[in-house]
């Protein structure tokens, strides 16, 4: 169970940190259209004694960590649904008591990186607007001020429903005492800067420049060339393992490798050893989902293990996507 999973809004805030950083890194470096902004700057950098050129050097770096923040966090909020989703799905595949704690041992281990991953996250925005606020145009303070909020009512929300003694069986110390300390941080921040001077960055490209969409977007590598590759790479390292006679792939969909089931046949399927080749396989398969996640900036692969005591006939065998076996 995930209690740190939010609304899809990171991925869109996300662009817009991109872009408010493209923004400022093109009017810096020229000196058409920048009046405004170089006028904001100006006037911070004489109230702190500094340069321009200071001042300008530091709101990139805290929009370039901004960018990192959210960046992580959106990953990690889409991990946090996947663990759900797997663990779900996993759960309905178990058949033994033995094969349900592997999993929940898994999850536990994965739920555990998540919270350390979100603590580090809150950490690094927290010295963002301890350090750098009034460096951010008014849009992504605004837009740090709404994840703050999203983080306040999705706790509350928690400590008055009936999850809240899991809430606090389940998530750690440290990661609740950092996320209280964010919000406080943001609210009070905002709260103390709310008479200074904003700069509101979108406002100066209305007539001049485009700001509805990022204008160049990295194309992620093709999912079923890449996919299949580590598809293919986990069957055979799956069928290395000791006490295993063959295994195959079976995707839910022939044309799409996103959802596979990696079905383990045991040399022996009442072996007493199994509990501890289903541990090995199941760590493998989700270590290459995650790296297919990473690899092609998809979090929609997810990958199942099943111990069976035998093939049964598919008559559809474009489902089956790889083998250890040479298939008729």
């Amino acid at each position: 169970m995930s209690f740190v999973t939010l609304t899809r809004d990171e991925e869109t805030e996300l662009q817009e940190i991109q872009l408010a950083r493209q923004s400022l890194e093109r009017f810096f470096s020229s000196p058409s259209g920048k009046a405004g902004i170089a006028e904001f700057y100006t006037e911070l950098a004489q109230s702190e004694g500094s340069t321009l050129e200071v001042v300008q050097s530091k709101a990139l770096a805290a929009i370039d960590e901004l960018t990192r923040a959210f960046w992580v966090l959106d990953r990690t909020s889409k991990r946090a649904d996947k663990v759900i989703r797997w663990s779900e799905n996993q759960m309905k595949q178990a058949v033994s008591r033995s094969e349900q704690e592997i999993i929940l041992n898994r999850v536990n281990r994965v739920n555990h990186r998540i919270y350390s991953k979100f603590v580090k996250i809150f950490q690094s925005i927290a010295r963002i607007v301890d350090a750098s606020w009034n460096y951010l145009p008014v849009e992504l303070q605004v837009m740090t001020e709404s994840l703050a909020k999203r983080l306040y009512l999705r706790e509350q929300s928690i400590l008055l429903s009936n999850l809240h003694d899991d809430y606090f069986r389940i998530v750690p110390p440290n990661f609740r005492e950092t996320l209280k300390g964010l919000i406080f941080l943001v609210f009070d921040t905002a709260e103390r800067n709310k008479g200074n001077r904003k700069l509101e960055l979108f406002k100066l490209f209305e007539g001049n420049e485009k700001i509805s969409r990022l204008q160049a977007e990295a194309k992620s590598p093709s999912k079923t060339e890449v996919g299949l590759t580590e598809i293919k790479e986990v069957v055979q390292k799956l069928a290395e393992l000791p006490n295993v006679e063959q295994v195959r792939a079976i995707a839910n969909n022939p044309n799409n490798l996103c959802e596979v089931t990696f079905e383990v046949l045991p040399s022996n399927i009442n072996s007493p050893r199994n509990g501890e080749l289903a541990k090995k396989a199941i760590s493998l398969v989700i270590d290459a989902e995650w790296k297919l996640s990473d690899i092609t900036n998809n979090e929609s692969w997810l990958f199942g293990v099943q111990m069976v005591g035998g093939f049964e006939f598919n008559p559809n065998e474009n489902r089956v996507v790889a083998s250890s076996y040479v298939q008729p």
